[in-house]
């Protein structure tokens, strides 16, 4: 398929039928790969226009690749991707105003890095190879320090964790080799309301039950306070989850990339988040209502959609119609415009 000739003229680099299917989704997850027909590596705000134009007009499926490490392949197209990775990556902050500007392609390595230049820090995901547009309240902690301390006890260049041991951009990469790009990846989330030792003894045991030989099961209980996330009125973003709830989530890992290993990862992934969420008063509520990047599931039922962004549900609904009618972008979570 011959490229827009608007956008062989804006010096977009592009991608043929040809293109290698791994290059769709370089350095990211595996069963998330999808053979695109066209890559558009926009540089800015007038490239993307026209890379949205290629797709619409012949009616391609369109993805946006940012970060790049999307489990449920939200980044990857068998049409068009606008991808952002290569040149939309830069972060600038002005610490006056202690602010970033981060672009959609960057990734959490590069803000923490030029943050702490500067003495400032962010919450964001702590695996740091991931990009800036997916998890973003898996953090150590949350600071903003002009006077940070190492392991030593010393000043430093940049901030460092609370307990003064480690800095803060390297607290960020230490959960990297355990997530290491070119593996299959499946999320499981659900909430819990209280925490219970019980429970977590219960699912701790359900992932040794769960884990194979050829799959890896992470589990993960979020207990930070969230005082500060609730103090967000619940309309002021996208996502419906604020309140005494936290975030629970299963991770599944595999290197066969066939459906039936596929399947047991997802199964694993699945069996251990039910082992909380049966413990909870209502065990269904648990189960559907989750962090919308928790969930490892390609298409999404406009009813799932609904669970994950409860009453913004219809404000979303308003603006899809008004920007984008006839759903070109339909990735993940299934918006109907109303």
């Amino acid at each position: 398929m011959a490229p827009n000739p608007a956008l062989q003229e804006s010096s977009l680099l592009f991608s043929t039928p040809t293109f290698r299917a791994l290059e769709n989704n370089l350095k990211g997850d595996i069963n998330a790969v999808r053979r695109a027909k066209i890559v558009a590596f926009v540089k800015d705000a007038n490239d993307a226009p026209l890379a949205v134009k290629c797709a619409r007009e012949p009616g391609l499926p369109l993805a946006i690749r940012g970060g790049r490490h999307s489990p449920a392949g939200s980044s990857s197209s068998e049409g068009i991707v606008i991808d952002l990775s290569r040149y939309v990556n830069e972060c600038r902050v002005d610490p006056e105003r202690k602010l970033a500007y981060v672009g959609g392609g960057a990734i959490w390595k590069t803000v923490d890095e030029t943050a702490t230049t500067h003495g400032l820090a962010t919450v964001g995901g702590t695996v740091n190879h991931t990009g800036v547009g997916g998890p973003y309240t898996w953090r150590w902690v949350w600071m903003v320090s002009r006077r940070p301390r190492t392991c030593g006890g010393q000043p430093s260049a940049g901030p460092s964790d609370a307990t003064g041991e480690v800095p803060y951009e390297q607290m960020n990469s230490l959960q990297n080799s355990n997530f290491p790009h070119g593996r299959n990846y499946y999320f499981q989330g659900a909430i819990q309301n209280h925490y219970s030792a019980a429970a977590a003894k219960k699912a701790f045991e359900r992932v040794c039950e769960v884990s194979l030989k050829d799959v890896s099961i992470v589990l993960g209980i979020e207990l930070y306070p969230l005082r500060k996330v609730n103090s967000i009125p619940k309309d002021a973003m996208a996502f419906n989850l604020r309140g005494a709830e936290s975030n629970i989530f299963s991770l599944a890992a595999w290197d066969d990339d066939s459906y039936e290993a596929a399947l047991r990862g997802k199964e694993a992934a699945h069996a251990v988040t039910q082992s909380i969420s049966i413990s909870e008063e209502r065990p269904k509520t648990s189960s559907v209502m989750a962090y919308g990047n928790y969930l490892g599931d390609e298409k999404l039922s406009s009813e799932r959609s609904l669970k994950v962004f409860g009453e913004n549900y219809p404000r979303l609904q308003q603006l899809k119609k008004k920007y984008d009618p006839d759903m070109l972008f339909s990735k993940w979570f299934k918006i109907v415009p109303a």
